[in-house]
């Protein structure tokens, strides 16, 4: 008896330990400073309480799936799997200032319905016209109200727009390039997402190729490599902020220069009176879509092809005249300048300034 008694005890102790680490399994893979909101009650706590900070700047980002941005449009697909947001690291939500809200889980982002559709809080974006069509699709179907407010406002500021505005020469307008080149060392991202999460391929004998790619984001999010990947995402969303607060202190300290305006304003009051609006406005063009006859449209791109190619014969051609005339053909042959590549800044440098 006392011996089957010590077997049952031991058994129990060992199923407790075992729920015990898989209660905490996420506690303890979660970055220092991060909230994470994975359930109906924190997500309704975290929401109240960050829509009470009316007089911060709150820094909003998204990651989704089953889109590819360079060819298809957040207002036609792809599924948001979470939302960060940051208004600063003096304010604790539970385990620190950066909120991760995991989107996978119904209804956390309902509970945050309220907060984007509050026109008080002022919203920061880097890329506003992702995030916003991302946003509005998956808002409008977790929405229950009857409402007729648009399900996403206070936009407050858009860092590529203001980065543009600033320095329109830019060979980038990424997250990663601006920080590098407006913010302090301490506050760039550190990484982007194909060079921190990318994989090598498995050969057929199972070792590892050189050729790499990129896991889907949602397996990133519940796999082992979430604690990374909370640690990335929320970081995004520190930096946008820091990046906005650079690049508003710069466009304060240029001074609006045109007929008619009065003395004393700032390209920052440029960019609110003009730039601001017209990024809402920008998205709403997106949204709403433009007509394109495509079938037109493949014909001139044809036509075009085939017009670019002769021109670039054409340039050839006269640089090449032009060596000749100046170095003598044998040289001129020599530089196989016949054969520029149009499109390297080197040789173009090279042809224009050497």
């Amino acid at each position: 008896f006392f011996f089957v008694m010590r077997r049952y005890n031991s058994w129990v102790a060992t199923v407790t330990s075992m729920i015990a680490r898989h209660q905490n399994k996420w506690l303890h893979t979660v970055p220092k400073g991060v909230t994470v909101v994975d359930n109906l009650e924190t997500a309704f706590r975290v929401a109240h309480h960050i829509q009470s900070l009316h007089d911060e700047v709150h820094a909003i980002d998204t990651e989704t799936h089953n889109i590819n941005p360079m060819l298809q449009s957040p207002w036609d697909v792809g599924d948001m799997i979470c939302l960060t947001l940051f208004c600063g690291e003096h304010h604790d939500f539970g385990n620190g200032p950066r909120v991760f809200v995991d989107t996978t889980v119904s209804g956390t982002l309902a509970a945050f319905a309220d907060y984007f559709r509050d026109p008080r809080i002022r919203k920061v974006y880097q890329n506003y016209s992702f995030d916003k069509g991302i946003l509005t699709r998956a808002l409008a179907q977790c929405s229950t109200a009857t409402t007729s407010k648009p399900v996403l406002q206070g936009f407050h500021a858009d860092t590529m727009h203001m980065a543009r505005l600033l320095n329109p020469g830019l060979k980038k307008y990424s997250l990663d390039n601006l920080t590098r080149e407006y913010c302090p060392v301490g506050y760039q991202k550190a990484s982007t997402l194909k060079a921190q999460f990318s994989v090598p391929f498995q050969k057929k004998d199972g070792t590892p190729s050189e050729r790499l790619y990129l896991p889907d984001p949602l397996s990133l999010q519940g796999g082992d490599r979430h604690s990374e990947w909370l640690q990335y995402t929320t970081s995004d969303t520190a930096v946008t902020l820091k990046l906005y607060e650079c690049l508003r202190v710069q466009l304060a300290a240029q001074p609006w220069v045109a007929e008619g305006v009065a003395k004393g304003l700032t390209m920052w009051d440029f960019y609110e009176r003009w730039w601001r609006p017209f990024g809402e406005m920008l998205t709403e063009v997106e949204e709403a879509g433009i007509y394109i006859d495509v079938a037109h449209l493949q014909e001139q791109l044809q036509q075009s092809e085939q017009d670019l190619k002769h021109t670039e014969e054409c340039f050839r051609k006269w640089v090449y005249d032009l060596y000749v005339a100046r170095f003598g053909e044998l040289e001129a042959t020599a530089s196989r300048i016949r054969y520029m590549n149009m499109y390297s800044d080197a040789q173009k440098r090279q042809l224009l300034f050497a």
